[in-house]
């Protein structure tokens, strides 16, 4: 048995030594306390910048709208359906690089990685590019004869560019008062500027010499006095004008026929066109010299050189003059469609009105070609009180016109009833229910 009296009890603690304990217990839970709290908030520090790169990765690279040129990219947030935070969407302009620092500072290389994708893989808005087809012959409205009036703001317009067709829409609609389609005259020649298959504008290209070929040989062809250049990279076709539509196809070229000619120094294109004979009126009158002998001298102008066509001198979408009834002295096209018919011309075919000049769906697309009575009528008041093409007109719906005239123009005195052929004098409107004269 052990000595008692060598075992060292352990003595119990007093009031100092408790009150020690106690201090030293609180000290340790707070440092645990201040290092777990350190460790949660780094840990939501990063939750926090990983949230962010998680809403950016589940941005759906097609669902941004971006435009582009170079250096720039126009991201629409209004477009992102998938963004997690839509409170600081906007729409804003940034190169890539902002779109990195803004979005992901501090965050892994993996974020710019994807920021690049989504930019890389967005649909861009290239710029539309203009293209400029020259000596383009207008061929007419696609499906004439069905297609209706309602629907002409979309039509579809026929084009040769070199010797194929081509189809465009016209860019200007009732806000622009149609103002291509006033140009275009199925036959003629055009400079076309185009983009996206859409018709920007018209104008006559102009022909190095129009006229009948003298001679050809391999380096040049001779036009009435013209000696003109050609080289292989030359082409030659034949316009055809007909109802419903021109033609064009590959031709050859012979002396004696009549021809257009476009180009610069050398032949681009040759057309083997109808030319018309150069006219001159056997009655002369002066534009803007207001008397009655002027008046009757210019109604006498279009006589013989001028056929009747429905709607013509009318503007193309038919709702007033067209630029021919407010143009001093005669439109070629007249001249060019008269001398170009023959004795079975007719205005009209009501068996198939896709071979008929008449507007049977309510829009003149042969406004070029020649005269109606309103059309004829309101030209020979234009010419006589006007000395420059080009200002208000006089078209209107012949059942009216004299009235108008009268009443609203001041030029006359309208009445109702005639008691008499005695009454009437040269010079004197009637009009009557669809027609004036």
């Amino acid at each position: 048995m052990k000595d008692s009296r060598n075992h060292k009890v352990p003595r119990p603690l007093g009031k100092s030594g408790n009150v020690m304990l106690i201090i030293f217990a609180v000290l340790f839970a707070a440092v645990c306390a201040f290092a777990l709290s350190l460790v949660l908030s780094l840990l939501n520090a990063s939750g926090t910048e990983g949230s962010e790169t998680s809403s950016l990765m589940t941005i759906e690279a097609p669902e941004y709208a971006v435009t582009s040129d170079t250096t720039e990219f126009v991201i629409s947030a209004t477009d992102v359906s998938s963004v997690t935070d839509v409170s600081s969407a906007t729409d804003t302009a940034v190169t890539p690089d902002e779109i990195i620092s803004d979005t992901t500072a501090d965050a892994p290389d993996t974020t710019e990685a994807v920021t690049t994708e989504a930019v890389t893989s967005a649909a861009k808005d290239e710029e539309t590019v203009t293209v400029t087809y020259k000596y383009a012959v207008y061929l007419g409205v696609k499906d004439y004869g069905t297609v209706r009036a309602s629907d002409k703001d979309s039509f579809v317009h026929r084009f040769c560019v070199d010797g194929e067709e081509m189809l465009f829409t016209v860019a200007t609609g009732a806000s622009e008062d149609y103002a291509i389609q006033n140009i275009l005259a199925e036959g003629y020649v055009y400079d076309l500027p185009a983009k996206d298959s859409v018709v920007t504008g018209a104008a006559a290209s102009e022909p190095l010499a129009a006229g009948t070929i003298g001679s050809v040989s391999k380096d040049a062809v001779v036009v009435g006095t013209e000696r003109i250049s050609v080289d292989a990279g030359t082409e030659v076709y034949e316009i055809t004008s007909l109802v419903g539509g021109a033609e064009v196809t590959a031709a050859e070229m012979t002396a004696g026929e009549s021809v257009k000619v476009y180009g610069d120094s050398t032949a681009r294109v040759i057309y083997l066109s109808f030319v018309a004979d150069e006219y001159i009126s056997p009655v002369s009158y002066t534009a803007g010299e207001t008397t009655l002998k002027n008046f009757l001298a210019a109604a006498m102008q279009p006589v013989g050189t001028a056929l009747y066509v429905y709607g013509g001198t009318w503007n193309w979408q038919d709702t007033g003059s067209g630029v021919l009834a407010t143009t001093i002295g005669l439109s070629p096209t007249w001249i060019d469609f008269f001398e170009s018919q023959t004795a079975s011309y007719s205005y009209i075919n009501r068996k198939d009105y896709s071979k008929s000049y008449y507007p049977h769906y309510s829009w003149n697309q042969y406004y070029y070609a020649g005269l109606d009575c309103s059309g004829y009528v309101a030209w020979t008041i234009y010419n006589t009180l006007n000395t420059e093409s080009g200002g208000d007109g006089y078209v209107m719906s012949s059942t009216v016109m004299a009235k108008t005239l009268a009443e609203e123009y001041g030029y006359g005195t309208w009445t109702h009833t005639i008691e008499s052929p005695d009454e009437l004098c040269p010079g004197d409107i009637i009009s009557i229910r669809g027609h004036v004269w």
